[in-house]
């Protein structure tokens, strides 16, 4: 995030922490997309599918969310307000689906048993087994990512889960997600720089020793490049 942005996040989060709940509407029209792009995270995470309305809508309780919790953010925390709420944010989704599930017709209670295994095996995952598992789920339906697999599965992916929330808090304009990701996880912030920056030099070599899979080396995932607003698949110019 730059740093012009930054600080005018930092003055609506100070407004905030002093009960002015005016600045909830500076907060959702200033920082819209990465309120939305939150909210379809965590509705991503707990398999909740979301149309444009209900993340435009959920995103106005989100940013209520963050701002009932103003008080005990820190600008030097690292972490930014809608990754920092994340479980706020989660309560907001459950919520969603509390009020707005449909109720279920009994020909569908068959259907409902047979997923029900899957999806409390998802929800029980530990959360650093989380983004490998989505990364895994997303590849069956996409190339490149499946790609990203096979690669990951050569070198192997103990490290895979690490580089992803790494990548992750990077992408969303953590300003130090090595100590983000280490607090979530328990590590000093020097060991997940090192054990990203050492995995990722490994995918890049074997990347860069298959000519059907050397694509890889170059996108912001393996590269360490910035990914702004392009997809980390998408090769760093």
């Amino acid at each position: 995030m730059e740093a012009e942005r930054r600080a005018e996040l930092e003055r609506i989060m100070g407004r905030l922490a002093e009960g002015d709940d005016a600045a909830v509407v500076e907060l959702l029209t200033g920082f819209t997309k990465e309120l939305q792009s939150a909210v379809a995270t965590q509705a991503l995470r707990r398999g909740v599918p979301l149309d444009r309305a209900d993340r435009e809508s959920l995103a106005v309780d989100t940013a209520f969310a963050i701002a009932a919790v103003a008080g005990t953010w820190r600008a030097d925390g690292g972490a930014l307000p809608w990754v920092w709420a994340a479980h706020r944010i989660g309560n907001v989704i459950a919520a969603h689906v509390g009020t707005f599930a449909t109720s279920c017709d009994t020909e569908q209670f068959a259907e409902a048993r047979d997923a029900r295994d899957e999806i409390v095996a998802w929800i029980g995952r530990p959360a650093d087994e989380e983004p490998v598992a989505l990364l895994e789920q997303l590849a069956t339906s996409d190339e490149q990512l499946a790609a990203l697999c096979t690669l990951a599965r050569r070198v192997g992916d103990r490290d895979l889960g690490l580089l992803l929330d790494y990548q992750v808090q990077h992408d969303q304009g953590d300003p130090a997600p090595a100590e983000t990701v280490g607090r979530t996880r328990g590590l000093q912030a020097a060991t997940v720089r090192q054990r990203v920056s050492r995995y990722r030099r490994k995918l890049r070599d074997a990347a860069r020793a298959d000519a059907e899979l050397a694509w890889l080396a170059d996108i912001p995932l393996l590269s360490g490049g910035p990914a702004g607003d392009e997809p980390m698949l998408a090769p760093v110019a």
